[in-house]
């Protein structure tokens, strides 16, 4: 598994939004983490949040969250 997909594993479960991650991820980034693997992080944790996914399971259907979901990964 390489760190990209291990911080994407990582961050789903988290919730955040994107300005209070930036702090974050500019630290990750200057103790040496890939730039690519920070933002695949921030992108997991402010679009592919499991909470997120959890409230919208109440208004919209698994087909629905599926594509929103795709459509999110493809940022990354």
């Amino acid at each position: 598994m390489s760190a990209t997909n291990l911080y994407l594993l990582i961050g789903v479960p988290l919730y955040s939004n994107v300005m209070g991650m930036i702090p974050i991820v500019e630290n990750l980034i200057g103790k040496g983490l890939p730039v690519g693997t920070a933002l695949a992080f921030l992108m997991a944790v402010t679009a592919l949040s499991l909470p997120k996914m959890i409230i919208l399971k109440k208004v919209l259907n698994n087909k629905l969250i599926g594509a929103f979901a795709e459509r999110n990964t493809y940022k990354l």
